[in-house]
């Protein structure tokens, strides 16, 4: 597919993402945005961008937490680079670095980005090892076998 964004987020704008984009757009990097889609459509935006980002943070409970969640496994799946705030336990699904790209703040945020988008076929590299990565543990056939190898093991 024909990658139509440089950076794309899928999802609601809260207060602590808007002040991650600011800072990248202060920097000179634009992220183009989708909220509201249907799932298919927001699929099909993820695998027209080159660097899909996720955000980590939960903001449902009386304080942050950072929680693995679903654009982990859609962005990859999509063939596009994961870019993705750091939750704990991350490393058991993906090689960091490797297969997917993380960042702590807004500066680590768009040194990262900085260099993915200077260095498009490392980007690429990246994006496709998530995307092997994705479909050899976290593909829904591939999970679906796993649970019930468990099952019978009971």
């Amino acid at each position: 597919m024909d990658k139509k964004y440089d950076i794309l987020l899928c999802g609601h704008l809260n207060q602590d993402r808007v002040g991650f984009l600011k800072y990248l757009a202060q920097k000179g990097i634009g992220v183009q945005h989708a909220h509201g889609l249907e799932y298919e459509e927001m699929l099909r935006r993820l695998a027209e961008a080159r660097i899909g980002i996720n955000f980590s943070k939960n903001f449902n409970g009386l304080h942050p937490v950072l929680q693995l969640k679903g654009r982990m496994f859609e962005v990859p799946g999509a063939k596009s680079l994961l870019l993705t705030e750091y939750a704990p336990g991350l490393e058991y699904h993906y090689d960091i670095d490797k297969d997917i790209i993380t960042f702590e703040s807004p500066q680590e945020m768009y040194e990262k980005t900085k260099k993915l988008l200077e260095n498009p076929g490392a980007a690429e590299i990246i994006a496709m090892n998530g995307y092997n990565r994705f479909m050899r543990d976290h593909e829904s056939h591939v999970r679906l076998k796993n649970v019930l190898e468990e099952i019978n093991k009971i």
